[in-house]
């Protein structure tokens, strides 16, 4: 959250950077939950969006994530 804070960056952005350095980082959904919820706050909106119609509901980044590896 410093980096949505005080860096002005998205909760998106903020999770790919620190993704880059920590690839094993997977906040729990309720503080995605809560991450998210903030940025509408201090943004005005989601950069990142929370799937339900997964088996298990998760933040769509994960997908991204996925979709090009561990080089995010």
């Amino acid at each position: 959250m410093y980096l949505v804070i005080k860096e002005r960056i998205s909760l998106w952005e903020a999770f790919i950077e620190v993704d880059k350095i920590r690839p094993f980082i997977s906040p729990n959904l309720g503080f995605w939950k809560q991450m998210i919820e903030y940025e509408i706050k201090i943004r005005g909106e989601a950069s990142v969006k929370i799937l339900s119609e997964e088996k298990v509901p998760i933040p769509n980044v994960y997908l991204y994530k996925n979709s090009i590896g561990n080089n995010v």
